[in-house]
């Protein structure tokens, strides 16, 4: 009985320290300079220490993600129509396939770069 007494105490004295914790927790807002994509302001917790900059890095990596993944699809359908098109032409192709090549190689070190991110800290850099 006396063992449940201090754990029922403990609990009791957590929640008080958890919920002061949470009670200093303090939001800004920044205006960016410079928008990041539709993204003008960035909203952080003063009480984390590096709040801002993961936010910072978060806004860029969201904005980085639309734009590769784009970039990156408009190069490979352009680099599949310029094999088709190169009419045989074995140094137009083998250009072609190193351009595709150099594509994928580009965004799979972005997406690595984001793995890394997310593996240094999952609850800052989430991958959705």
């Amino acid at each position: 009985m006396k063992f449940l007494k201090i754990i029922v105490l403990g609990l009791a004295t957590l929640s008080v320290f958890v919920g002061a914790r949470s009670a200093l927790a303090k939001t800004e807002t920044i205006e960016l300079e410079v928008p990041i994509g539709d993204k003008t302001a960035i909203e952080y917790e003063t009480n984390q220490p590096n709040s801002l900059l993961v936010e910072y890095i978060n806004t860029i990596y969201d904005y980085l993600k639309i734009v590769v993944a784009t970039l990156a699809a408009v190069m490979i359908v352009f680099n599949g129509v310029s094999m088709v098109l190169a009419g045989g032409d074995a140094g137009q192709i083998s250009a072609a396939k190193e351009r595709m090549l150099t594509t994928i190689l580009g965004l799979v070190l972005f997406i690595v770069a984001g793995l890394v991110l997310y593996a240094i800290n999952p609850e800052a850099f989430p991958m959705v």
